[in-house]
């Protein structure tokens, strides 16, 4: 089954005609005949969707949609209610999803019944990739950016930003002048051609209030099509505005991805309808923003090590893999490098646990201003760091793991004398480093799968840790035969 729909009708043929209709599309339904009994199967059954007539023989279709969006069991439920056009701002201002009038027409019914279902279960954004690693950035970076823009998304005391594509500028302008009254929007004019422009630009409203009929019939749903299929306006809401006899095509927008439709030519009554419809798809729109950005916070912080703010071990690895994955015969190699905090345990020992985790995090801070666009660090583990900087030569990578070794201990950290103390004592913290150099697509590697380079990669990279380690320390030790550095130490593998 499809979705479950609670049929609330006090007319028996119109409870089993709507049920007929619904199976057919493989919709189970439950039928109600009162409003006690449409309440309790409505707290019971946690339908999908409720469609109501206004005429219940107990109660009035309107009071009970108030009393469904008043109840926390239910307020979630989106309902249809069936009702007399002259009662249809009384419905909506009683929380109906919409408002259908008698006689129903079919399609149109089924066509809503499916967009108000798909808006109910769709994806709260794309979240099937993190970005890729960017810029010796991080994921605390990330967070930083997401609190900074947290207010984007709080809720607004206007309705938002309106586009208003017409087939005229007359008539956009008549709309804007009807609209102006019940709606506290600012609404912008603008053809088919500029709001294709202003979207990739980044100009992008709420909502977009679109004619269905531009320069020829049909245009405005081909332009909502468009725009609904960019990256920078897939998440604006959109209306169609349709001549009274455009049913057929008001159906083809719902399924198309509009979110409602309205009249072309608008009375006071259709102004204030429209305006109720309009703050509510704008609603809608934040919520869906919010949900997204605290959906994207929390996956976020699932790969975040939480007292460096660096990606950790379950980002960092595929990640690497990713990287590896992505040389081509014009690269010229990935560096991997592990880095580890030279006699941390020490410092924990002597200071504190609380001294220990300023290191790690002014050790994070001083490696971060050390990578560039494109490196990837992360904390794998205690005090042990995961560092891979794409595109870079033997000698390259090289000259990278001396700046971030010489980053780290050019300057003293200060840390309190003793838990709790006032009193900053400085230390010379410094960190060993395990470089391993994939040349890229050359020989000998073409065979491996972007996940065996990985292990490949971290084995060399720990190898050559223990080098840097048993050397003295305070050192980089790489392990690469492609590549002799002057002056330098290195492990031969």
């Amino acid at each position: 089954m499809t979705g479950k729909i609670l049929i609330a009708d006090g007319v028996s043929t119109n409870r089993i005609t709507l049920k007929v209709k619904l199976a057919s599309a493989c919709y189970d339904t439950v039928l109600a005949a009162t409003g006690v009994e449409t309440m309790r199967l409505a707290r019971l059954l946690q339908p999908d969707m409720i469609i109501l007539d206004a005429g219940m023989p107990d109660e009035s279709g309107i009071a009970l949609c108030k009393r469904l969006r008043r109840d926390p069991e239910t307020a979630a439920i989106p309902v249809i209610l069936i009702a007399e056009q002259d009662a249809r701002v009384l419905a909506l201002q009683a929380g109906a999803a919409d408002v259908l009038s008698r006689p129903l027409d079919g399609m149109l019914l089924m066509a809503r019944v499916r967009s108000i279902l798909r808006d109910m279960s769709a994806d709260d954004g794309d979240m099937r990739h993190l970005p890729f690693p960017a810029g010796g950035s991080s994921a605390g970076d990330q967070l930083s950016g997401l609190a900074e823009t947290a207010a984007a998304f709080l809720p607004k005391q206007t309705d938002g930003e309106i586009a208003l594509v017409a087939a005229s500028p007359g008539q956009a302008m008549s709309w804007r002048h009807a609209l102006q009254g019940p709606l506290n929007a600012r609404m912008r004019i603008y053809d088919a051609e500029s709001a294709l422009t202003q979207a990739s630009l980044g100009n992008v409203p709420d909502l977009y209030l679109i004619a269905a009929d531009l320069e020829r019939r049909g245009d405005g749903l081909r332009l909502m099509s468009e725009l609904r299929a960019r990256r920078g306006s897939r998440d604006s809401v959109y209306v169609v505005a349709l001549l009274p006899d455009q049913v057929e095509m008001a159906a083809i927008a719902f399924d198309l991805g509009a979110g409602d439709v309205i009249p072309v030519h608008m009375s006071a009554t259709d102004a204030q309808e429209t305006a109720l419809r309009i703050r509510a798809q704008v609603a809608h729109k934040r919520r869906a923003d919010r949900r997204r950005r605290e959906t994207a916070a929390t996956r976020v912080l699932a790969v975040t090590d939480p007292l460096t703010g660096l990606y950790n071990r379950r980002h960092a690895l595929p990640a690497l893999e990713r990287m590896l994955g992505a040389t081509g015969p014009g690269c010229r190699g990935v560096a991997v490098l592990t880095l580890d905090i030279d006699r941390f345990k020490s410092i924990n020992d002597r200071f504190g646990h609380p001294a220990g985790d300023e290191v790690l995090r002014i050790v994070s801070g001083r490696l971060r201003e050390a990578t560039l666009p494109g490196d990837l660090l992360s904390r794998i583990g205690g005090e042990e760091f995961l560092i891979a900087l794409p595109d870079k030569t033997a000698q390259d990578a090289w000259l990278c793991a001396e700046r971030l070794r010489t980053c780290v201990g050019e300057r003293p950290i200060h840390v309190a004398s003793q838990p709790g103390a006032h009193d900053a004592v400085p230390l010379s913290v410094t960190v060993s480093i395990g470089l391993a150099h994939l040349p890229g697509a050359s020989a000998g590697y073409l065979r491996d799968t972007p996940a065996q380079l990985t292990q490949i990669a971290m084995a060399i990279s720990d190898r050559a840790l223990l080098g840097a380690k048993a050397g003295g320390r305070d050192r980089v030790c790489m392990a690469d035969p492609g590549w002799q550095p002057a002056q330098h130490e290195q492990l031969a593998l």
